[in-house]
């Protein structure tokens, strides 16, 4: 269509695109009027303020002292239509500061209010200081997925956190099963320092806010053939056992942050009312929230920037990380050389795998198949782990050795046996001969581990968190096993 002109004293229409400008022109100029109209029927004088707070209450400096975390969305006003409190988790509107009940009038008269009818009500007046205990349970990686999906809830909910014990096991050739019927493997608390650096980590989560508390005891430890219900046992006679409550059904339960939220507010808040309405005058000044095994409670991917600090903040013990420095630099000439790192789960505790799979040559052929894919070849010397030597299999090692530099996948197989005197090694429970493979398998320059070992999942996901690309670690197709839509679940750390 040609463009609107004037022709003598007559008007030819304008085109389609002028016309939809005008209207367009029309409506916000409506739109603003009436924006100033409406803000016109405010009374004078009044403001409206949204505004996100934060405080971090610290008595002191103590790794025990309390420490409050608060959060909340607060949106007031002079008018009686703005003094509300919004909930930030939940959106949901609450009566502020400013508000008051039918016949209050005064703080004097809300104090003798609740005194008189709230308490006995079980209404809580009042944010409630949480102790958040929980324990890990299992292998050495389950047990860090544990500390990881415990501390992400305790972040979230700015709770103060008490450190379990850590486990280890008594042997790699016994037979783990979930059913204790069938299970051979028994587990023993051991100080959590064995595995972490917990001084590092009570300083990193103090910076910010949180308190952590030290592992009050290692016994009564629970049964960790029944994650589910193994809750912490140790003694705390400085807590009220009144005041402690749980949260039921969450090993293993991949569940969203939200859902975690709202079982732990439901868990502390209505405990707190229960004691409340036995006991109008009961004093809460806290409440403890005790966790079963939180090994894969949380799907990570629900809230990953927190998982990922948390994981972060978890650094292993400054012991063993000397131990594995000393096994790289034995093998690569201090530093001139680089190698390859294999995790092979082999071990007799992981035969369910095995024949899921369909026997040891079909597992032994994806591990074939995954290092050729990682580019191993005979140029540099193989890393490899295995708990094969921990129970004496020394003859089925010898037999892998062998295999591996015939097929042209390493020059030499080295592991830390060669590097740390047995006596040292015998000193090490079962995690932390695991945690010195873990480090030096972590370092290599291709990596490769078996696909439902959360160990070797972990692995991968460490030595992203270190700045190794994802695309250097190669995990053995097992898929068929069925645990890789929860592993990438609630896995994932970056």
């Amino acid at each position: 269509m040609a463009r609107s002109h004037r022709s003598g004293s007559a008007l030819v229409p304008r085109g389609r695109v002028e016309s939809v400008f005008l209207i367009g022109v029309l409506l916000i100029a409506g739109f603003f009027i009436f924006r100033i109209c409406q803000f016109r029927t405010l009374p004078r004088g009044n403001t409206i303020t949204a505004s996100l707070i934060t405080q971090v209450q610290r008595s002191g400096r103590r790794d025990d002292e309390p420490t409050k975390v608060v959060t909340e969305l607060v949106i007031s006003g002079n008018d009686d239509r703005f003094r509300q409190r919004q909930d930030y988790k939940s959106g949901s509107q609450v009566q502020s500061n400013g508000g008051h009940s039918k016949g209050v009038n005064s703080d004097a008269e809300a104090r003798e209010h609740y005194l008189r009818i709230g308490r006995s009500e079980g209404r809580v007046y009042k944010r409630l200081r949480v102790l958040l205990r929980y324990t890990a349970c299992t292998g050495l990686i389950n047990q860090h997925y544990s500390h990881i999906a415990a501390f992400s809830l305790s972040a979230v909910l700015g709770a103060e956190i008490v450190l379990p014990p850590a486990v280890k096991r008594d042997s790699f050739a016994h037979y783990f099963s979930v059913y204790k019927e069938h299970n051979e493997v028994s587990w023993t608390p051991a100080p959590l320092e064995s595995l972490l650096n917990v001084d590092k980590l009570v300083d990193f989560w103090r910076s910010r806010g949180l308190t952590v508390h030290r592992t009050p005891a290692l016994l009564p430890f629970p049964d960790l053939t029944q994650p589910e219900i193994a809750y912490p046992l140790y003694p705390q006679p400085e807590l009220n056992p009144k005041l402690i409550t749980r949260v039921e059904n969450v090993y293993l339960q991949n569940l969203d942050m939200p859902e975690l939220i709202e079982k732990a507010r439901v868990s502390v808040i209505g405990h707190a009312m229960k004691v409340l309405r036995e006991d109008p005058d009961a004093d809460i000044d806290y409440v403890v929230l005790d966790l079963p095994c939180t090994f894969f409670m949380l799907r990570s991917l629900s809230n990953l920037r927190v998982v990922t600090e948390v994981a972060r903040s978890l650094e292993f013990s400054p012991h063993i990380q000397e131990l594995a420095d000393r096994v790289i630099h034995g093998m690569t000439n201090a530093g001139l050389h680089e190698y390859n790192a294999v995790h092979l789960r082999i071990e007799k505790d992981a035969r369910d795998w095995s024949q899921i799979m369909g026997g040891d040559a079909v597992v032994w052929h994806g591990y074939v198949q995954a290092m050729r894919q990682a580019g191993f070849a005979s140029d540099l010397v193989l890393y490899v782990a295995s708990g094969l030597l921990t129970y004496g299999a020394n003859e089925d090692m010898m037999h892998i050795v062998k295999t591996l530099v015939e097929f042209g996948l390493c020059r030499e197989v080295h592991y830390k046996e060669m590097y740390i005197p047995q006596a040292e090694i015998d000193a090490l429970n079962s995690e932390q001969k695991a945690l010195v493979d873990f480090l030096v398998l972590s370092r290599g320059r291709g990596f490769v581990g078996f696909g439902s070992s959360t160990f070797s999942f972990y692995l991968r996901e460490f030595r992203v968190l270190n700045g190794i690309p994802r695309s250097s670690s190669v995990l053995v197709d097992a898929s068929v096993i069925g645990t890789d839509p929860l592993f990438n679940s609630a896995g994932t750390v970056i």
